[in-house]
């Protein structure tokens, strides 16, 4: 195998890597703002409930932003795992150049006291999901039916 074949393959290794982290990483994102999104229309539905003095409604929709919180917590793990996989891959392309070249990947792990994506979004994720449950619950408390 020629030099020059090798230096093409681990080229295109680290376009694939690069365009694979892209790709989930966007996609995080945008899955991410598609839950803020539904879960405003939840909250809203839910207090619209709330005036007609139903519920049994309101639980409803409580309940399901509860299973939406789940639901897109699972989909933000497995997004995670996609984006780390790019990552490990960037890396190792980065790691091959050598010499005098920082490995990005390697420098955004050290972010100090900076919280991560995923801690961030795990407290948005647990505070709908708290948020549903007393939703639940409200309803059956203080609502007069």
């Amino acid at each position: 195998m020629s030099d020059g074949s090798e230096v093409d393959r681990m080229q295109i290794a680290r376009q694939v890597g690069l365009e694979w982290f892209k790709v989930h990483a966007d996609q995080r994102l945008k899955i991410f703002n598609f839950f803020v999104l539904i879960a405003g229309f939840s909250i809203g539905g839910f207090f619209t409930c709330l005036q007609i003095k139903s519920a049994l409604a309101a639980t409803t929709v409580a309940f399901l932003l509860c299973i939406i919180c789940i639901c897109f917590k699972l989909l933000d793990m497995r997004t995670a795992q996609l984006v780390k996989h790019g990552e490990q891959m960037l890396s190792a392309g980065l790691s091959e150049l050598g010499g005098n070249v920082p490995n990005v990947i390697e420098m955004a792990e050290k972010r100090g006291r900076v919280p991560s994506y995923r801690q961030i979004f795990n407290v948005v994720f647990l505070l709908f999901g708290v948020m549903s449950v007393i939703g639940m619950i409200f309803p059956w408390v203080f609502l007069k039916v």
